[in-house]
């Protein structure tokens, strides 16, 4: 449920926090008088494109519409596995847009489009212009018909959609195998030509460049390692520095002579044994030190010439990291696709074979799949066909009949054998004829409306947002429209853009939006009217644009017949 939304500097709305309550929320206001930028600031926050003329930049340089949600149990275990933090009660969606961007957080992480799409599937099911216009197209069609279908269906129509996927992927193959024997000779002498090379160039493994390279650099540097190595031996041998400078006594024999000071210390009692032990072992470490450099220095007595097969053998590495690259773990990749290429165009027909062999038993799974779902889609259908039409009985549409057909494709898709229609009789007699072609704005918003109730058990969604439902109504028809909301608004939190009072009179919970003239500016104001005699005067304005005693007994009249 929808608890509140704060909006700050969005078109004409400098700051403004509206509080919504369970049941009917109806905004109400004089035509342009801004009610439908409520809504527009909902759909914003959930995604939809920013007209930036909306945004207002003066003061802060940004739009901000934060709404409170209250938690729902499959919301907060979505958000914990994508480590959001977690309030007990409240769920805080935010967007922040700027001219440069746009960031949307859950209780300050920001998160992405997909997270977004998810969280207003839970909680907000808008229902606008757009929406109708939606319900005219099949594809929308057939949504809000499988939306219906409880768990099995929808494991059914999933099984259907992965299947299609997987039979795409497989005909894909083999319509590469069914190659002519011209074209597979040509590819099999090109794949045994770069796999010959691939092999001759015999690679150790992904790092033997950068193993080559590290060799290179030392043999170019042997003459400066060559010299530390000697110098540092004089010097722990000798005592001779590499300047051929005599400092005296060796570093080695120094250390044997403190040895034997050391020992002579020990005579006295004194604690030098650990003394004694550390010295010994620096003689040790140092006369490893000697031992390890001599192996290295042997090492770079070598012939003169292993540098140049080193380099030989880089020149060769980077070739064929031009060809087959960029680096030699994609060159290794590319043998083992040719390898794995090879095998396939050597045993053709096998492959072939058994490629036809596993469309063969996919498409009898595929096939099998789509009937079932076709019999359930027909059931599904005969149920919601019924259930429209009885709600369209109650909506002044007493003579129409709904109906939804299904239309065999030449060829199964990923949605199954068919696609639907949504076809209506507007009086009886009158034949069945696409929305599209028949269907007035007063009657597409009666059949939304109609529909919505159906699915109102159905869907996740407990919030429901319309946008002027009333559109093109009048008369009776209106208070037929009202009684539905009402009766919606038990199960569900409903918020209503009306202009008919009627509608208005049977809220839970009523906003007034109006432009004021603020310091040479005009904003938007929007007023929650909980007092009685405020309802009675904003819904006698609504009657007659007027507060005389007339609109105001009709007002009266209204309030009394919605409490019954």
């Amino acid at each position: 449920m929808l608890i509140s939304l704060e909006i700050f500097d969005f078109s004409l709305i400098n700051h403004q926090i509206i509080e919504f309550k369970p049941g009917l929320n109806v905004i109400t206001g004089e035509t342009g008088a801004g009610k439908s930028t409520i809504i527009d600031a909902l759909n914003i926050l959930f995604g939809q494109k920013t007209n930036y003329q909306d945004i207002n930049l003066k003061d802060t340089g940004k739009t901000i519409i934060e709404a409170s949600f209250k938690s729902k149990a499959e919301a907060c275990t979505y958000l914990s596995d994508i480590e959001i933090d977690l309030d007990n009660d409240t769920i805080i969606i935010s967007r922040e847009i700027t001219l440069k961007s746009s960031k949307t957080r859950v209780n300050g992480s920001i998160i992405n489009s997909q997270t977004l799409a998810y969280l207003k599937e839970v909680y907000l099911n808008f229902h606008g212009q757009h929406e109708t216009l939606n319900l005219l197209k099949e594809s929308h069609q057939l949504s809000l018909l499988d939306d219906l279908g409880d768990s099995q269906y929808q494991l059914l129509k999933s099984t259907v959609n992965t299947c299609f996927k997987q039979l795409n992927e497989l005909k894909n193959s083999l319509k590469q195998l069914s190659l002519s024997e011209d074209e597979r000779l040509k590819k099999l002498d090109y794949a045994n030509f770069c796999f010959k090379e691939l092999n001759q160039i015999n690679i150790q493994n992904e790092n033997e460049d950068k193993i080559l390279e590290e060799q290179k650099n030392l043999l170019l540097n042997k003459q400066q390692i060559q010299d530390n190595i000697l110098g540092l031996d004089q010097l722990l041998k000798s005592g001779v520095s590499d300047h051929g400078d005599v400092h005296g006594l060796a570093v080695l024999e120094l250390l044997d002579k403190a040895l034997v000071k050391l020992s002579n210390l020990q005579k006295y009692n004194l604690p030098v044994a650990n003394l004694i032990d550390l010295t010994h072992n620096a003689i040790a470490n140092l006369e490893e030190v000697m031992k390890d450099l001599n192996k290295q220095l042997n090492h770079f007595e070598h012939d003169g010439a292993e540098i140049e097969i080193i380099q030989e053998r880089l020149h060769e590495l980077a070739a064929i990291k031009r060809k087959y690259g960029p680096g030699l773990a994609d060159v290794l990749a590319a043998k083992q696709k040719l390898e794995t290429e090879l095998t396939e165009l050597n045993n053709f027909e096998s492959s072939k074979k058994a490629l036809e062999n596993k469309i063969c038993q996919l498409n009898e799974v595929f096939q099998d799949n789509c009937q079932n779902l076709s019999k359930l889609r027909k059931s599904l259908a005969n149920t919601l066909s019924k259930l429209v039409s009885a709600e369209l009985t109650d909506l002044e549409m007493k003579e129409a009949a709904f109906e939804i057909k299904l239309v065999p494709l030449t060829q199964a898709n990923q949605n199954g054998l068919e696609h639907i229609e949504f076809l209506i009789s507007p009086n009886k007699g009158t034949p069945f004829c696409a929305l599209v072609k028949i269907a007035s704005g007063g009657e597409l918003s009666r059949i939304m409306l109609a529909l919505k109730t159906v699915f109102a058990k159905a869907i996740k969604v407990n919030s429901l947002v319309f946008d002027e439902i009333d559109a093109g109504l009048s008369g009776k028809t209106v208070q037929k429209v009202a009684d539905k909301l009402k009766s919606l608004s038990k199960t569900h939190q409903l918020i209503v853009v009306t202009h008919q009072p009627i509608i208005a009179s049977i809220a839970n919970h009523h906003l007034l939006v109006s432009k004021k003239l603020l310091a040479d500016n005009t904003t938007i104001q929007v007023q929650a009217i909980h007092e009685h005699n405020q309802r009675l005067k904003t819904l006698a304005n609504m009657v007659s644009n007027s507060e005389d005693k007339a609109a105001l007994n009709f007002a009266k009249s209204l309030l009394q017949a919605s409490n019954q």
